[in-house]
């Protein structure tokens, strides 16, 4: 399992003291509203999460990281990449906990987990759904390169769905973008 750093963040491996952090990011419903939660979700299911995102790495050399801010060494939410077994799609996820809004985390955490997942993970394409109404969350999409697509249903929520293929994210990297 891999760890990067970037200018601000440190991106790690889940790990069981992280526990305390999903559930409180699953009870604040201004963090759960846009990510499909709509009850609380207890320790144990937040433990469970933990282990099945170990899982993750272990078969797909991908998951989601821990994002820890470096200076302080709090971690405040999680981004990185999940394997959709039904639809054949890697996934790009991010969330942060509301004290960290605005602040371009998130904008940073999902243009490595991109970088991640064409250059290290071998990936051909990467997409992400985000509420409609949820601009800050498609913004984080814009800047990691990816183009919206289309309105859809996943997860039994209507989204709006971005993606970029490797050839695009290859192309953006030669023009500097």
């Amino acid at each position: 399992m891999t760890s990067i750093r970037t200018a601000r963040l440190l991106l790690r491996p889940f790990e069981p003291r992280d526990v305390d952090l999903l559930a409180s990011m699953f009870a604040n419903q201004d963090v759960s509203r846009y990510i499909g939660v709509t009850s609380v979700v207890p320790r144990e299911e937040c433990r469970q999460m933990v282990d099945k995102m170990t899982a993750h790495w272990q078969q797909h050399g991908y998951s989601r990281w821990a994002v820890v801010d470096r200076q302080s060494d709090q971690a405040m939410g999680w981004c990185g990449l999940r394997h959709l077994a039904d639809q054949d799609e890697v996934e790009l996820l991010y969330a942060l906990d509301k004290p960290y809004w605005g602040r371009g985390f998130a904008s940073e955490a999902a243009i490595e987990s991109v970088r991640f997942g064409f250059e290290e993970a071998g990936l051909e394409r990467i997409m992400a759904v985000a509420d409609p109404a949820n601009g800050a969350s498609l913004r984080v999409m814009q800047k990691a390169g990816l183009t919206y697509r289309r309105e859809a249903r996943y997860f039994d929520m209507d989204v709006s769905l971005c993606d970029i293929t490797r050839e695009q994210y290859e192309a953006r990297r030669e023009a500097g973008v």
